[in-house]
């Protein structure tokens, strides 16, 4: 559990936001050190099974379809072997820019995304997956086009994840 990486120190640090409030990517490997970081970021198992630690806690087993959010400065990894071929697509999102979705719902909306004793709030369908996939692929393929107004775009990605846990808190 105590797998730290010096070498790896710059993951916490790496401007994910340089041209942007929301980055995403597909990892399936070369996660398996443990880290925090100053953003919230959401992620979603798409395929497979894999353990799971968050604050050094236990060990948890994550499926196909369990939805996680670590807030900023929590720590987690990702317990993976070799054979493990699990998959999930990471959604960092910019502190401001969460907080700032939330407050339009309501003051206490952020709090959701602020819980430090457990990360697993929800668990997707299949059908919430793909859905999630073609929103994600449609951002990647949309941000870069100068006529999208990006923060915009970004923006319904937020209140989708918003909408996400307020509906789905299994809590």
């Amino acid at each position: 559990m105590n797998k730290t990486n010096t070498n790896r120190a710059e993951y916490r640090d790496r401007n994910f936001f340089a041209s942007s409030l929301i980055f995403t990517q597909i990892t399936s490997d070369g996660d398996d050190f443990l880290h925090k970081h100053h953003f919230y970021e959401l992620f979603y198992i798409i395929q497979g099974e894999i353990l799971h630690v968050f604050n050094n806690g236990e060990p948890m087993l994550l499926k196909s379809g369990d939805v996680c959010i670590i807030p900023p400065e929590s720590q987690h990894i990702f317990l993976r072997d070799r054979k493990n071929t699990s998959s999930h697509r990471d959604i960092l999102i910019h502190s401001n820019l969460l907080k700032e979705c939330c407050s339009f719902i309501s003051e206490n909306t952020v709090t959701l995304f602020n819980n430090t004793n457990d990360c697993l709030i929800s668990h997707l369908s299949y059908s919430q997956i793909e859905e999630m996939e073609r929103g994600m692929n449609n951002y990647v393929i949309c941000r870069g086009q100068p006529d999208i107004p990006r923060l915009g775009l970004e923006k319904i990605i937020c209140f989708d994840i918003i909408k996400l846990v307020l509906q789905n808190n299994v809590k």
